[in-house]
């Protein structure tokens, strides 16, 4: 069964630019690590991010997803960002605001019984990113970016719990 059907995905069109679409299956025989090999060997650019509850429990959720639609990263104020080939840099003072106006395209509803991340952002903001909100700080330059984030549209969700995989796509409304 795909979750939301046809005429829930017409109606969401029009308040919402991504749609994530989802198919459940069982995943009795399969573990994540075993997801997460077949994958290395169809894409370069993959995650796999767990869910933790307390700290020392297994979370519910393995997540992995593999060749991201864009790539933005920024080093020094110099916001680069990769996506259908073309590669645009933008310099600022503040670069969460070009992020936040980059997420700004990207409004999407969430699902009662979809897992709680369906596609995004995936990366790291590194201790320099304090600088941006402190300048007095003058923080050390390091060899690493200050954020390096790359935007997945789709994902294979682990659910331990059910012992089910979502398999979700974004699904974009523009068109």
């Amino acid at each position: 069964m795909i979750i939301p059907d046809f005429h829930e995905i017409e109606r969401l069109a029009k308040a919402y630019d991504m749609i994530p679409v989802c198919r459940k299956i069982y995943a009795d025989v399969i573990t994540p690590i075993a997801l997460l090999r077949k994958i290395s060997r169809i894409s370069d650019r993959y995650y796999l991010l767990e869910s933790i509850e307390g700290g020392e429990k297994w979370g519910r959720y393995s997540f992995l997803g593999f060749d991201p639609v864009a790539r933005i990263a920024c080093k020094n104020g110099e916001v680069i960002i990769e996506e259908d080939g073309r590669k645009e840099i933008v310099y600022s003072h503040k670069p969460l605001e070009v992020l936040r106006d980059y997420l700004s395209r990207y409004k999407a509803p969430r699902f009662a019984d979809m897992p709680p991340f369906t596609g995004g952002l995936v990366g790291y903001f590194s201790y320099g990113m304090i600088g941006y909100a402190e300048p007095v700080l003058k923080l050390r330059s390091s060899e690493f970016n200050d954020f390096d984030l790359m935007l997945f549209d789709k994902g294979i969700v682990y659910d331990h719990l059910t012992q089910k995989i979502h398999i979700i796509v974004n699904m974009r409304t523009d068109n």
